[in-house]
């Protein structure tokens, strides 16, 4: 009976902003708290109600719903139980992979309150390799056993945690400032993406190049205090996402970049490559050409070899305006 009631709020919920709006003011959410008590866990009645969390959270909801949604949610406790429940072992891993990573981002996602909930817990043991985030992080990239669904779901998680978040940026950030006594430490955040990089599972080299992505997105302080770090290993779409998002609005980034030997010269390579057809390598060649892009509008013309002039009359002399017509 329980089950077919959720089944039906569920499907009232969906879309429906009135139905969403009746549903917090009635302060019905917190009556979802009980499922998470440790002695009521189960996989069906755990989806089910997480599902309808999500309903309710959703970014295709309207904002004050969203908004008013994800600051009941963290009131009442209900942030807090779904949580716990992440560090419980016997947990079953598909309801952690299905139910509570994706249900946790749509809640913490834009919402300062619940972003700095998550920050307080990642790390409460004040040592990196205990802390949640090096455990999501270490399943994301290197563990041997991980499943591609537990791979994207860790990913949505973090890209929610880290949007707008200047703080969760920052404690994963920190790991990747050079080290001395710890550049061959293999149990820490930073040597897992650099590894992602490096591995040849074309799914964690992925992840984490989208993950830096998200860490210096609208940052520039990210972007300066990445910079820092030793050289990262370049690899093809997920660090070119990387590098773009980099370059953008940073006049440091593209003075670092171009001052790269035969940096410049590959990417015109890729971009004058007229053998493309496979249409990964078009992704390649136009990620290329977007990067090209940026050097010239975000250039502080230091190195007049580089210059934004210099890169046009490359553009128009070498490689054609016609190309990117």
């Amino acid at each position: 009976v329980v089950e077919k009631y959720l089944h039906i709020v569920l499907c009232l919920l969906k879309n429906n902003a009135s139905s969403q709006s009746y549903f917090y003011q009635k302060s019905n959410i917190q009556h979802l708290l009980d499922v998470f008590e440790l002695g009521s866990i189960s996989k069906k009645d755990c989806s089910i109600q997480n599902m309808i969390i999500r309903a309710l959270v959703s970014p295709k909801n309207r904002k004050e719903n969203i908004v008013a949604c994800q600051r009941i949610i963290y009131q009442c406790g209900l942030l807090h139980g779904i949580w716990n429940m992440l560090t419980i072992p016997t947990i079953p891993a598909q309801i952690i992979i299905e139910v509570l990573l994706n249900t946790v981002g749509d809640v913490v996602r834009d919402n300062i309150e619940n972003q700095a909930f998550v920050n307080s817990v990642v790390n409460t043991s004040g040592a990196i390799q205990e802390s949640t985030l090096f455990n999501l992080l270490y399943a994301m990239i290197c563990d041997e056993e991980k499943s591609f669904s537990l791979q994207i779901s860790i990913l949505y998680f973090l890209q929610c945690y880290l949007h707008k978040n200047k703080i969760g940026k920052s404690i994963i950030i920190q790991t990747l400032s050079p080290q001395t006594k710890n550049a061959a430490n293999q149990h820490t955040m930073d040597y897992f993406l650099r590894s992602g990089y490096l591995s040849k599972d074309i799914v964690a080299s992925w992840c984490s190049g989208i993950l830096l992505s998200y860490l210096v997105v609208n940052s520039p302080k990210s972007k300066e205090d990445i910079l820092k770090a030793p050289s990262l290993c370049h690899t093809r779409v997920a660090v070119l996402i990387f590098i773009c998002t980099l370059l953008s609005n940073s006049s440091p980034s593209v003075q670092a970049l171009v001052s790269i030997e035969n940096g410049i010269a590959y990417i015109i390579s890729q971009i004058r490559d007229q053998s493309m057809e496979d249409d990964r390598e078009l992704l390649i060649q136009s990620l290329c050409a977007f990067a090209l892009g940026l050097y010239v509008i975000c250039n502080n013309n230091k190195i007049p070899s580089c210059s934004s002039e210099s890169i046009k009359q490359i553009i128009e002399e070498d490689i054609g305006i016609n190309l990117f017509q």
